[in-house]
């Protein structure tokens, strides 16, 4: 028997079955954060769930492993999760551990599809693997060096050196090398851009190749400069260099996750072990953010294409700004502004998307139909 897995607005399908179920449920024994999932019926300690899923996965068998990953990935996907015993209509409020062949309903936090369809998951799935990977490396990097100053205290279990403050043990364990990262992202992104941009066009209508090849050309130089600044970087005669103007720069947030922890440890006391432990399972790091990262800058890169094919068509004159079905209205973004002051000038489109999980739409607006209200049919 299987059980099933739906969002807000589709079935997701279904998998694995009630023995790894169960079985996951009894392999969760002396895991706090699955034992509170299962206890609670609802989790957003979507960090902590994962590993522990993952850890599970990897020592249990075919059952539990199938269903640890697929619960995993589901996190991943959509960061908040939802149980109740029961489909459908019968749903109630019981607790999953309650009762076997439960449904797992997932809240989605973000469109399935970038933009209607302009970035397809797979890629989305293939940034998110890169990115994963070297957040993984990176995080085990810095963790070996707080482990490095703890031998030169001697013993992993001092506790940080008073003589140290946060500045200067940050400027022993940091920083981390980006620039292998944009050479891995860069293709992904140009796909994403190349492809959106040809379906921008397809949408008004543009059939000529040499227009379609200016696009994919101004997409690849995009991917090009955007894989360096999503790092804090830039080029400068082939060569990457530090860009302080860079923004949604992923190396200055995950700096400030660390100094973060570091400063916890000298509020303390934490010992050495304890510090790279802490910073080796960070959220800086963690399978959660390189989704996260992910989804954003693939958006980044669909829109980019996008509103590149509607300038190089020639037909669009505009471009508006509708928000999404779950926006809320009281939510600290500038979405409803945008919204509002649309459609703007092709040059003038305010940046996207405004805010991680933004899942907001751009449409065209033809030439001769500014006043009108309405855009392009969809194909």
């Amino acid at each position: 028997m299987s059980y099933c897995v739906s969002s807000d607005t589709k079935d997701l399908g279904k998998f694995s079955t009630t023995l790894g179920y169960s079985q996951l449920m009894v392999a969760a024994a002396g895991k706090p954060a699955l034992e509170a999932l299962f206890d609670d019926g609802w989790t957003e300690d979507v960090d902590d769930c994962v590993k522990e899923l993952r850890e599970v996965a990897d020592a249990g068998d075919e059952n539990v492993s199938d269903t640890a990953n697929g619960l995993a990935d589901l996190i991943v996907a959509e960061t908040f999760i939802m149980i109740h015993n029961g489909v459908g209509e019968e749903e109630t409020d019981k607790p999953m551990a309650k009762a076997l062949g439960a449904a797992i309903v997932v809240k989605a936090s973000y469109a399935s599809d970038l933009q209607k369809g302009n970035a397809g998951q797979d890629h989305v799935q293939e940034l998110a693997k890169v990115i994963r990977e070297f957040l993984h490396s990176a995080g085990k990097q810095v963790a070996a060096k707080v482990r490095e100053y703890g031998a030169g205290l001697k013993k992993a279990a001092s506790p940080v050196s008073p003589d140290d403050d946060v500045e200067t043990l940050l400027s022993k364990i940091l920083p981390i090398d980006w620039s292998a990262l944009p050479a891995k992202t860069q293709a992904i992104l140009k796909k994403i851009a190349q492809e959106s941009g040809a379906k921008a066009l397809a949408q008004v209508h543009i059939t000529d190749q040499d227009i379609f090849s200016d696009v994919n050309d101004a997409a690849a130089e995009w991917a090009y400069e955007r894989a360096a600044e999503m790092v804090g970087m830039k080029w400068v005669d082939g060569e990457l260099v530090t860009n302080p103007d860079a923004k949604w720069a992923i190396d200055e947030t995950t700096r400030n996750m660390i100094r973060d922890i570091v400063t916890e440890a000298f509020e303390g006391p934490m010992t050495i072990q304890e510090l790279a432990s802490s910073i080796e399972d960070a959220g800086a790091f963690s399978e959660v953010r390189a989704m996260l990262i992910a989804r954003t800058e693939s958006a980044k890169a669909a829109v980019s294409g996008q509103i590149d094919g509607w300038k190089k068509s020639g037909v669009v004159a505009k471009v508006g700004w509708q928000t999404g079905a779950d926006h809320d209205e009281n939510s600290d973004c500038n979405c409803s502004d945008n919204r509002d002051d649309s459609p703007y000038d092709l040059s003038d489109v305010p940046e996207y998307p405004d805010h991680p999980n933004d899942n907001c739409d751009l449409y065209p607006v033809l030439a001769g139909e500014e006043g009108s209200g309405e855009e392009a049919d969809e194909e």
